[in-house]
């Protein structure tokens, strides 16, 4: 048995009024600890514990799940990338709520510039969509979209897909998007809670499907095996 010597000298300067006499440390005493270390490396033994987990993990992430049939890329104001992202939250959306007008993904949320062509891993999607954001739709009247929108065209874009083209420049805003009306919007709990500047959406009930986006486009990329970049501009 190995004995390691840690010498800890604590000095602690105190000031204490009390009756307006100070209180003082007069000495001090060396504590010593004694450290034992055994044959077995400790470390190394975690190490090799934790093998079969992560070779289980490697074979997950190293999963292919789809194939694409050319570059996806992360653009503004419309982009590939965005738009296979946005669209499998829509069509995700339309099977719980068949009035759902658009799905709103934030820019920042997707991570990574582009998806180059060919397989496609598990564990690619979970680097391009790293954070647990579950989905929810929120039923936002056609002024706070208007906001929205006019956010969106400020900051260049998002990804956004919809059963229609919609203009986010002011002048034409108005066009396609009514004061008075109630737009049923899917979008991430992040946004729909306020972020990304996003503050007008807090007062909106949310609902909850308990999927996160994430799993969302895995499902999807699963059932379409082969998927083809999409140029369609739903944002002008």
């Amino acid at each position: 048995m190995k004995l390691v010597f840690h010498y800890i000298i604590l000095f602690t300067l105190i000031s204490l009024i009390a009756c307006h006499s100070p209180m003082q440390i007069n000495g001090y005493e060396p504590i010593v600890y004694s450290v034992n270390t055994q044959s077995l490396d400790t470390l190394n033994a975690i190490e090799q514990s934790l093998v079969p987990y992560r070779a289980q993990l490697s074979a997950t992430m190293n999963q292919v799940i789809a194939n694409a049939e050319g570059d996806f890329k992360k653009e503004k104001p419309n982009s590939t990338l965005g738009n296979l992202v946005a669209k499998a939250v829509y069509d995700f959306a339309k099977t719980k709520d068949t009035t759902i007008y658009a799905a709103i993904i934030n820019y920042g949320g997707i991570r990574l510039p582009e998806i180059k062509k060919g397989i496609i891993t598990r564990g690619k999607i979970f680097e391009l969509l790293p954070f647990d954001n579950e989905i929810v739709i929120v039923p936002v009247k056609g002024t706070d979209l208007k906001t929205w929108m006019q956010q969106i065209a400020n900051s260049g874009g998002w990804p956004v897909w919809s059963s229609e083209f919609i203009s986010i420049q002011q002048e034409t805003l108005g066009k396609t998007i009514k004061d008075e009306n109630t737009y049923q919007i899917a979008t991430i709990d992040y946004v729909a809670n306020g972020g990304d500047d996003c503050d007008f959406l807090k007062k909106y009930p949310k609902q909850y499907y308990q999927a996160l986006l994430r799993d969302i486009v895995i499902n999807t990329l699963e059932v379409q095996k082969n998927i083809f970049p999409n140029n369609r501009k739903t944002l002008e």
